[in-house]
């Protein structure tokens, strides 16, 4: 079990690291690395700040800079929760629901363009591979062990 872990390990970094290449490739100068994974966040439902600032590894203070920022740029709406006065709902706007996926999207096809070297049945492998990945993420994600 401890093999399969650290091979888990292993792969989930360098996963991080390549598409992190990729996705600051595609930004440029427009966007920092957390303020893409703000708006991934956002795009995926989470529109409360402590848990975005959870879920990228940033303080409180850092997460309000980067939604500040992202606000100034019109990529992000902040609202009052109307249900917590003291809490901010965020939304994409349409500006940043467009940068996100254009970014997504052009690391997407850089990837792709790196797999035209492998065999199908290469292709068929890493597929039923990532597929078993993803089970597994979800698996532990849910019993939280």
């Amino acid at each position: 079990m401890r093999t399969i872990s650290e091979e888990f390990m292993s792969v989930a970094i360098s996963s991080m690291h390549l598409v992190r290449a990729h996705m600051r490739a595609e930004t440029g100068s427009s966007l920092t690395i957390p303020q893409f994974r703000v708006l991934a966040g956002i795009f995926n439902n989470n529109s409360h700040i402590c848990s975005l600032a959870e879920q990228i590894g940033v303080s409180q203070p850092a997460i309000s800079r980067i939604i500040e920022n992202l606000v100034n740029k019109k990529m992000v709406t902040r609202t009052t929760d109307s249900l917590d006065r003291r809490s901010s709902i965020l939304k994409l706007t349409k500006k940043g629901e467009n940068t996100f996926q254009d970014i997504k999207e052009k690391a997407r096809i850089k990837i792709e363009k790196k797999m035209t070297d492998f065999k199908p049945d290469e292709l068929e492998k890493i597929k039923q591979s990532l597929s078993c990945i993803k089970n597994f993420i979800h698996q532990i994600s849910d019993t939280k062990k």
